[in-house]
């Protein structure tokens, strides 16, 4: 008898593993259907809310695509769309930080380098990081359509080290591969204006113009020679187009501001440096031109009160020794950016 039971309990025993056996076998077999259908579920969500992030991108909503970019990769990480994507919208809003971090995630996840070098090559100049683009970014064995990009990222770079003669041939070699392309024109511009050579930049920057009527960095860097030049009344006309093209442009802003004080306008320049003040409230150029606006029509309590509160550096003037799309080391300039 105890024999029997014994082996009734064996017995037992085995069934009730038997039985544990199966039902974990099922759940494994449901668990592989699952797995791949709920993966295309992911797949298929994350890819409905980069569609609707490309509509408010190309809308110029960035703050609405971000939020639809960020779900999508939320969703799905290895949405590289969204990840390119995603580091041109944080151009956009002028976060170059951002944009560097998605898009050297998205190159090194296989995203196609048409489609990011460009862009992480702005991130870099928006943070004045030449080095880092002329080390990560480098030219040869590509289309020549990107590679003319690219040599102007370079010269924009270079330009940006003061290396003059490196930025030169950057630029005219960029020119020789994409005819008609106008920013290594500007920069090449702004290379002859370095040197003192005035006639020439005007020239250049007339052709660039020419090739581009549409590039707002043409319209306020020529108004920046012309400021040079004391050529104040050309400066602003050129500054009001860049600022036409381009309304939230805070370069042209205090350009055309500083050309209007300099002139003896300082009444026509405060609109202008309110506009960048509530736009950029740390700007030091707009207090300091805004403390000179106010001290030209007499007002020194202002003008002080600007001067305290942002405490300019010494060598505050807008500078024309950064690249073309980093005038101050700015990041509104950016909202300019020819992107691709």
């Amino acid at each position: 008898m105890n024999a029997l039971l014994s082996r009734y309990q064996t017995d037992d025993g085995l069934a009730r593993r038997f039985r544990g056996l199966a039902a974990a076998a099922v759940i494994a077999c449901v668990a592989a259907f699952a797995g791949p259908a709920n993966a295309a579920l992911g797949v298929d969500e994350s890819s409905k809310y980069y569609e609707s992030a490309l509509s408010y991108f190309n809308k110029g909503r960035f703050n609405e695509a971000v939020i639809q970019l960020k779900n999508a990769l939320k969703v799905d990480p290895n949405n590289l769309p969204a990840r390119v994507l995603i580091g041109r919208v944080h151009l956009m809003l002028s976060d170059g930080a951002s944009a560097e971090k998605e898009l050297v995630r998205a190159l090194n996840s296989g995203g196609d380098e048409a489609l990011v070098l460009v862009p992480l090559g702005q991130a870099y100049l928006m943070q004045r990081k030449f080095g880092d683009l002329l080390a990560h970014i480098r030219s040869g064995g590509r289309s020549a359509d990107l590679e003319a990009r690219i040599l102007d990222l370079r010269g924009q770079a270079l330009l940006g080290q003061l290396e003059l003669t490196e930025a030169e041939r950057a630029f005219s070699a960029s020119m020789r591969l994409r005819r008609g392309f106008a920013s290594p024109m500007v920069g090449l511009a702004r290379v002859l204006t370095k040197r003192g050579k005035w006639d020439e930049a005007e020239d250049m920057f007339a052709r660039a113009i020419e090739a581009d009527p549409g590039d707002v960095k043409a319209y306020h860097h020529r108004g920046e020679l012309r400021r040079l030049r004391i050529q104040y009344g050309e400066a602003v006309r050129d500054y009001t187009e860049a600022i036409r093209l381009q309304p939230g442009h805070l370069p042209s802003r205090i350009g055309r501001a500083a050309s209007l004080i300099a002139a003896r306008f300082p009444e026509r320049a405060l609109p202008d440096l309110d506009l960048v003040r509530r736009a950029d409230p740390g700007d030091p150029l707009a207090a300091y031109y805004e403390s000179k606006a106010l001290r030209g029509i007499g007002d020194e309590e202002r003008a002080n009160a600007a001067i305290r509160e942002h405490r300019p550096e010494p060598r505050a003037r807008l500078r024309t020794d950064l690249p073309a799309d980093d005038v101050d080391g700015r990041k509104g300039l950016f909202r300019a950016a020819q992107l691709p």
